[in-house]
Parts: C-alpha cells; sequence; structure tokens
C-alpha cells in the first residue's frame, strides 16, 4: 500500500468514527499518541495531560447524552457541524502521524488538505448512516434502541482504533546524507588505521 493510499485510508477511517461519535477519533489520536513531543508531523499538544483529560471527558460525555432520547439529531447544525469539524482535523492529524513526508511543507504530495477533505466526507456519509441506523428499526420496535446504539458505540470505536492501529507512532527511518557518506570510515585497502609494513 502507498504511503498517500495509507495515509487517506486512515482519514478515512477516523473521519468515520467521528461522524458517529464527533470525539471519538480525536481521543483516540491523543490516547495513543506517543509522548509529549509527538512523532513527526502530528501535533505535540495531542499527548499532553490535560488534552487527553478533555477529550476523555467529551468521548464520555456524548456517550451518555447518545442514549437520551432528548438529544437532538445529530443532522442538525449543531450535531453535524461538529462532526465535520472533527473529522477535518483527525483526518489531517492522522496522515501527518509517523509520517513527517505527508507534512504540508513536503512540495511533492501535499496530502494534509486532501486528507482533511477525505475526513470531513466520511464524516458526513458516517452522520447519515448512523442516523438512518438508529432510526428506522428503533421506530419500528423502540425496544432495540439501546441494542441499536451499542452497536453504533462497537463501530465507531473500531473505526477510530483501527486508524491508529494503522500509524502507531514509532521512530522515523533515518536515511544518510551527503555529509555521513563523506565521513563513513572507508575499508578495505588504505583504511583508516591501517599501517604499511
Amino acid at each position: 500500500m502507498s504511503r498517500a493510499v495509507r495515509a487517506l485510508t486512515r482519514a478515512a477511517l477516523i473521519g468515520a468514527a467521528g461522524g458517529l461519535r464527533s470525539t471519538w477519533g480525536a481521543a483516540a489520536l491523543s490516547w495513543t499518541a506517543g509522548s509529549a513531543t509527538g512523532p513527526p508531523g502530528e501535533p505535540p499538544w495531542l499527548a499532553r495531560p490535560a488534552v487527553r483529560g478533555l477529550l476523555a471527558a467529551a468521548a464520555a460525555g456524548e456517550f451518555v447524552a447518545d442514549k437520551n432520547p432528548a438529544t437532538p439529531s445529530r443532522l442538525r447544525p449543531g450535531g453535524l457541524v461538529p462532526r465535520l469539524a472533527f473529522g477535518g482535523l483527525t483526518g489531517v492529524a492522522v496522515a501527518l502521524r509517523d509520517d513527517p513526508l505527508a507534512s504540508p511543507t513536503d512540495p511533492e504530495t501535499p496530502l494534509s488538505p486532501v486528507a482533511g477533505a477525505v475526513g470531513a466526507g466520511a464524516a458526513l456519509a458516517a452522520a447519515l448512516a448512523g442516523a438512518r441506523w438508529r432510526t428506522t428499526g428503533p421506530r419500528r420496535r423502540p425496544s432495540v434502541a439501546p441494542v441499536a446504539a451499542a452497536v453504533e458505540d462497537l463501530v465507531a470505536a473500531a473505526l477510530a482504533l483501527a486508524a491508529c492501529a494503522l500509524c502507531t507512532p514509532g521512530a522515523p527511518e533515518r536515511h544518510s546524507g551527503p555529509d555521513e557518506e563523506t565521513a563513513r570510515p572507508e575499508s578495505g585497502d588504505g583504511a583508516p588505521g591501517d599501517v604499511a609494513g
């Protein structure tokens, strides 16, 4: 799988998670960030304890509010706009994670705008699909509403974790530069330390 396809797949997965549960993708990114400095290309503040706590609290609050029948539809502006925003932002962040070549400063492959669009588009599609899922069956049989909500929770969590699992933070591959090549000791005849007898 090419780097671009892999990055855009991550963006689609995490955007879809945000379409189902707006903050869950961001929370998954934060809690799987490697350290306070973050992997190359990733916003360094994602791994800060305060950010992790805030996003965890938001995800938990959304989990509870989603089960309340009085909660407005996610397709209203107050529910849809945050989903699109989180989908776009997390799409960019996950595409950059552990992949410094995907940085917008790279003139050859500016993936960030595309990843953001893919994430927002996936969030919209998932929001529409989730709303239909939650209204079609439960409207006929209200007793299945908790089951439908639980299934959607599992799908949202699986999408977010799958996106993060595809890009577990790690050390970037180190390539030798021209200076390192010239400084590398020679081998064979004439290597430093060899003394003619």
